[in-house]
């Protein structure tokens, strides 16, 4: 039983046309991951197809149905996020090292505002899959930034329903799992790639806060890689 991945549209268009041994990272996450998203995520698939490259017809043939019937949304999103919600904000930073402060409070969104309605109900659908059905835990792949520290995180720290990734994640797990044919350069490249695409795609909540993260994390992920590399070439 493949493990199921709740996607949003900002990862799908990061991940477009970007390929590991000729396979796109589209068809990678269809292959590995019972892929699923909310209605309101296929909805913004729908209006984003033009920038889904070389997959865009697949997913205007097919994308509806990976979105599951789920009637009881609204209820969720109203008992997650309607009350007793917070996010981590930052209230300073250290004099030494410029590290921030951060502190929990309180953030009640406008739910009837539809900005981010995809993600709020992409994190429905998370809880509702290990609540009604056999799939133990989620994998939650999005790589917008102003959602995750509105949303996601939060949400991920108080439930225990799995993860979330970003696209460099999803790249390092294909690599770790099939490193014998897929060469280091070829990932080092997918992860630049994938790094252009968000600072790129205007989804990816960039404030420059955003584009510095996604600096650090080339650095980072490429380190990853080469630890990849090295611990699975010793165990041949």
């Amino acid at each position: 039983m493949k493990p199921v991945c709740v996607v949003d549209t900002c990862s799908l268009v990061i991940l477009h046309d970007i390929e590991l041994a000729n396979r796109s990272l589209h068809r990678w996450l269809w292959d590995e991951f019972a892929v699923v998203y909310s209605e309101s995520v296929w909805g913004e698939i729908e209006n984003n197809l033009d920038k889904m490259g070389n997959d865009k017809n697949s997913l205007r043939r097919n994308g509806r149905r990976y979105a599951p019937v789920f009637p009881q949304i609204d209820a969720y999103e109203r008992a997650l996020f309607g009350q007793d919600h917070y996010r981590k904000e930052e209230i300073g930073k250290c004099k030494r090292c410029n590290r921030p402060f951060t502190e929990s409070r309180a953030f009640l969104p406008d739910l009837t505002n539809p900005k981010d309605r995809g993600e709020r109900h992409n994190l429905c659908l998370s809880l509702e899959q290990v609540i009604h059905t056999s799939n133990k835990q989620v994998i939650f792949l999005t790589d917008d930034y102003l959602a995750k520290r509105d949303y996601v995180d939060a949400v991920f720290e108080e439930f225990p329903v799995g993860r979330s990734w970003t696209s460099l994640d999803l790249i390092l797990y294909i690599f770790f799992k099939y490193r014998n044919r897929i060469p280091l350069n070829m990932v080092e490249a997918a992860l630049q790639d994938a790094i252009a695409n968000a600072a790129g795609s205007g989804r990816a909540g960039q404030t420059q806060e955003a584009t510095q993260l996604w600096v650090k994390r080339k650095i980072l992920y490429i380190k990853r890689a080469r630890r990849i590399y090295r611990f699975r070439s010793s165990m041949q």
